[in-house]
């Protein structure tokens, strides 16, 4: 099972390489990674936001759709400004959903599948534009 989980972190650090490269810098010199997945477990969500964060200046706002639930994660480096837990709350009320955490990661859900999309890129827009 450990070597599972190893397996794991390698393969977000990886990912998360390639997802920095293509990161919009905002007004503020923070890069901002917005991306939806489809079918994508909220372990391997926060696997990967984790991954993002270890690098500076850098907030993900990671989420997953399948048929029936949105998944959310937000996680921003230590060196970044943001309430992570208020950005949620906000992308939740989008989303028929609840979530919540703290300033620098927080998690959430919801049932408005359909919405995620323009729940991610109105985070993220306010993020860019400062």
């Amino acid at each position: 099972m450990r070597r599972v989980r190893e397996l794991e972190e390698v393969a977000s650090g990886v990912e998360a390489e390639r997802l920095l490269k293509q990161a919009v810098v905002g007004s503020n010199g923070v890069r901002v990674i917005a991306q939806v997945f489809d079918d994508r477990d909220a372990d391997s969500l926060k696997h990967l936001a984790l991954a993002l964060i270890a690098h500076p200046h850098t907030i993900a706002l990671l989420s997953s759709r399948d048929r029936e639930t949105a998944r959310l994660v937000f996680a921003r480096s230590a060196d970044a400004n943001g309430d992570m837990n208020a950005l949620m709350r906000k992308a939740c009320e989008m989303i028929d959903g609840r979530g919540g955490g703290k300033p620098d990661m927080a998690q959430g859900g919801g049932k408005k599948v359909a919405a995620l999309d323009k729940a991610i890129e109105a985070t993220a827009h306010g993020l860019i534009e400062g």
